[in-house]
């Protein structure tokens, strides 16, 4: 009863996993070393922790990021909710919920890699 259960809740992990690393199938490669696109990096990541610390490094705030910053000619709220990067919202303060965007989901099944550039 103990192995099925050990064995039942790894796959379970695993599937959980597969599943998440394939919601984002995007790859995000900078176009240059800018602080723009530096934190535009860093907004795709997704990772908070990561932006965080980006954002303390180069000494940048919230409002800067979400009034002033744009990510391949695209507000970061827009940025965010193109490629699903919820993380990255949560953390500017960004509810993806409340904007409306048409996304092609059966697209982000296929590994796009996607130079990111930030304003200057």
């Amino acid at each position: 009863m103990m192995n099925t259960l050990t064995t039942l809740g790894a796959t379970l992990i695993l599937a959980t996993s597969t599943f998440a690393a394939n919601a984002n199938a995007t790859e995000f490669t900078a176009a240059d070393n800018t602080l723009g696109t530096q934190l535009c990096m860093a907004i795709a990541k997704d990772n908070k922790t990561s932006l965080r610390n980006t954002m303390q490094k180069l000494r940048v705030n919230k409002h800067v990021m979400t009034e002033k910053l744009m990510c391949n000619d695209l507000t970061v709220e827009k940025f965010a909710a193109t490629y699903a990067l919820t993380n990255s919202a949560k953390h500017l303060n960004i509810d993806l919920n409340t904007s409306t965007t048409i996304r092609d989901l059966a697209a982000q099944r296929n590994t796009d890699v996607l130079v990111v550039s930030g304003s200057k």
